[in-house]
């Protein structure tokens, strides 16, 4: 008989399935779908769906309209989120609230105490809460500079309104009016300080920025533009401290000693300055 035929030789493996391809949707708060994105075809390389829709928005009602789809109105939701400085004192910040709340809830237990004791004992239990108040306001005093350094004006009103009664017995109001005017005071004079002169004498200092560079040409050029935008920033800035200037004598209309004050110190500050500038040479403070 004749021999059997060989075997076959094995097939390869089928390559793996590509996964289904996914699109990119983006939902709005409705639930509606805003747009889709399909990403490029395998064999192809070109998008399979691409769908764009154009938006109205309204700032002042807070308020957006799908103009592509012709969707009724909805509002936009905005959450406020935290400062690189609020992101590392959170923590200490939610300590101090946690503290101040527990104190108050011993003092109102002592409150309730007081009434069902005697006159002597009555007096000497008051004391001790007094002498335990007026060990808190160190610590309250350096929490308060520290939440007006990095202006988290939010967390000091809930401090205080936790303290309720006791911010009078405490003198915080004072101590925060005091914080406040000597961080705008700081502010105000950083914003307004001269740096200090060159030690190189002014024609040296030009003959050298004038001198031919290997890359990029001579040197004054990049020295004009870097001095350009260092003015717009100083203006800048004394224009923020200005304005900050102006939100807290305001907030403080009616308190005609500490207007006196900022004005003491505004002085001051300026005075110091104009004799550094005559001292040194630049005439911008004037």
């Amino acid at each position: 008989p004749p021999p059997p035929p060989p075997p076959l030789p094995p097939s390869p493996p089928l390559p793996p399935a590509p996964p289904p391809a996914m699109s990119t949707r983006s939902i709005g708060s409705d639930g509606d779908i805003d747009s889709e994105v399909w990403p490029p075809c395998a064999t192809t390389g070109t998008r399979t769906s691409v769908v764009e829709e154009r938006f109205s928005l309204d700032f002042m009602l807070m308020t957006q309209v799908n103009l592509s789809a012709r969707r009724g109105m909805r509002a936009i939701k905005r959450s406020e989120g935290l400062t690189f400085a609020q992101q590392h004192t959170q923590d200490y910040f939610g300590r101090v609230v946690d503290f101040v709340r527990e104190a108050e809830d011993i003092f109102a237990a002592a409150a309730l105490e007081l009434r069902l004791l005697g006159d002597a004992e009555r007096e000497r239990m008051q004391t001790q809460v007094d002498h335990l108040l007026q060990a808190m306001r160190p610590a309250l005093s350096e929490f308060l500079g520290l939440a007006v350094f990095i202006e988290d004006m939010k967390v000091i009103d809930d401090v205080l309104a936790l303290l309720g009664v006791h911010t009078e017995g405490l003198g915080l109001k004072d101590v925060l009016k005091r914080v406040r005017l000597q961080d705008v005071l700081d502010e105000l004079r950083l914003a307004y300080q001269q740096e200090s002169v060159a030690a190189m004498p002014p024609w040296e200092l030009l003959r050298q920025m004038c001198k031919h560079q290997p890359i990029g040409g001579p040197l004054y050029r990049y020295r004009v533009e870097r001095i350009k935008t260092k003015i717009e920033i100083q203006t800048l800035t004394r224009r923020h401290v200005q304005i900050r200037c102006q939100a807290l004598l305001s907030e403080y209309d009616d308190d005609g000693a500490f207007k006196a004050s900022f004005r003491t110190g505004t002085v001051q500050i300026f005075f110091e300055l104009q004799q550094q500038a005559v001292e040194r040479g630049p005439a911008e403070v004037f």
